[in-house]
């Protein structure tokens, strides 16, 4: 690039790297200007114009005195002598430094800035990145949340504040647990487009985007006419959606949304900061989903998703004191299963045996206790007809034929129910008196329920 000086005479602003100064053109995020030590405008990036309205060409050679505030000039040219005067600056000098500088429009905005050491860039002129004023700290405050992970949506939350700190005049929120009908959680100002269970052209359109090969999608012409209506009132007039893919393999259920007051698609100062806002949500998401797959494998048993023996004492010891039931059961013949067919085969009958449990005990809590032994607790119990009923339905699901690694595997059942209609019997008393009488029902036969009452009925 090159410009006129006073004299009259061509000079080239970039002496050094050229290969450095396309990349700064091409990669950088936030919107910057190259000036000499007499403040001269030597270069401006294209975002300037979305961040303070001004065109770059209006400027370009002229000083940027008139742009900035008599205290931000004195700020400014003080760190301008720095740079110059003191060769072993680093790279990028400062904190960063505060300067307000007028718009287009007349209005003065409050901006933080950094500048390179031209001997560290290679660049006849100093490189000055330009952020809104706080968005340092706002951008601290998101990746403080995200690190501390106990908080998923304060995480999601700031980072959707940071990006309406980013994008002037925009609301963004993320969202994410979309399960074709609405999204489960929300971060953030919804805005026209309510999310957790959007009308049907909103859904579909939703549904299409999460879907799609592209970074970020415009919906506004998609959207419901009532939510546009509501959009426009509120003087909104494009809805981005950018897709959170948080696992490659795995469908996408997450997005942010930016609604602004610009028509159509983001331009390239406002997509690199969608961007950026996206990797941090899937950042995130990843640690809330490592979060919550550690708290699920502490309380289930991976094999079968059933709770887990820990989990299931955990229960039995929190209980409130009304009448319950333990079900102690333990699969008959299935130590041939593993012989004959081998432990994958077996494997496949335990997940098989856990499904049946499950979907015939419905909402009472059913865990794998170890090996071949399952367990099954009915709470808030009404009379012992229920537990034995379960019991014994639990035998019929049971007993059909499973197929496991191409074989065809018959097994059975016996189960102990020890009932305590008081609820005043211990954790560990419940469970070895079921225990006991299973014991004692498979050594006098298989496939039969046997029942203990610990407090006799009157």
């Amino acid at each position: 690039m090159a410009n006129t000086g006073s004299g009259g005479e061509p000079r080239r602003h970039v002496v050094g790297s050229d290969a450095f100064f396309r990349a700064l053109v091409e990669s950088a995020v936030s919107p910057y200007i190259v000036i000499d030590a007499s403040l001269t405008l030597l270069y401006a990036s294209e975002s300037i114009t979305e961040l303070l309205g001004w065109d770059p060409q209006d400027w370009l050679g002229r000083s940027i005195v008139d742009l900035l505030t008599p205290e931000s000039l004195e700020v400014a040219a003080a760190g301008i002598d720095d740079l110059f005067v003191n060769s072993d600056a680093l790279a990028w000098v400062g904190g960063p430094m505060r300067a307000f500088v007028r718009c287009a429009d007349g209005s003065v905005m409050a901006l933080d800035i950094e500048a390179s050491s031209p001997e560290r860039t290679g660049i006849d002129g100093i490189v000055v990145l330009l952020h809104r004023a706080g968005g340092s700290q706002a951008m601290s405050d998101a990746i403080d949340a995200i690190l501390e992970g106990d908080n998923p949506k304060l995480a999601l939350t700031r980072l959707a504040s940071l990006l309406e700190h980013d994008i002037a005049e925009a609301t963004a929120v993320l969202a994410s647990e979309w399960d074709g009908v609405g999204f489960g959680q929300v971060a953030g100002a919804m805005g026209p487009l309510h999310l957790p269970a959007p009308r049907t052209a909103d859904r579909d359109a939703i549904y299409d985007a999460l879907r799609s090969n592209a970074d970020i999608v415009d919906l506004f012409d998609a959207l419901d006419p009532l939510t546009r209506a509501d959009a426009l009132a509120a003087g909104m007039r494009s809805c981005w959606l950018a897709p959170v893919r948080v696992a490659p393999d795995e469908p996408t259920t997450a997005a942010l949304l930016v609604w602004h007051i610009l028509p159509g698609p983001p331009g390239a100062l406002y997509r690199a900061d969608v961007d950026r806002a996206v990797r941090l949500a899937q950042l995130a998401l990843r640690w809330e989903g490592q979060q919550r797959m550690l708290a699920w494998d502490g309380t289930h048993d991976r094999l079968t998703g059933l709770t887990n023996r820990s989990e299931f004492q955990n229960r039995l010891d929190r209980h409130n004191g009304t009448g319950r039931a333990v079900l102690y059961c333990d699969l008959d013949d299935f130590k041939p299963v593993n012989d004959r067919f081998g432990h994958r085969a077996g494997d496949e009958v335990l997940a098989t045996v856990a499904g049946r449990l499950r979907e015939t005990v419905g909402a009472h809590l059913a865990a794998r206790l170890g090996g071949d032994e399952f367990a099954v607790l009915i709470e808030d119990l009404s009379a012992p007809e229920v537990a034995i009923t379960v019991a014994n339905r639990i035998l019929a699901a049971i007993q059909p034929a499973i197929e496991a690694h191409g074989r065809l595997a018959t097994i059975g059942c016996s189960i102990g129910v020890a009932i305590d209609r008081s609820g005043r019997a211990s954790a560990d008393v419940l469970l070895d008196e079921a225990d006991r009488v299973l014991r004692e029902g498979k050594a006098q036969g298989k496939n039969q329920v046997r029942v203990a009452f610990l407090e006799e009925p009157g």
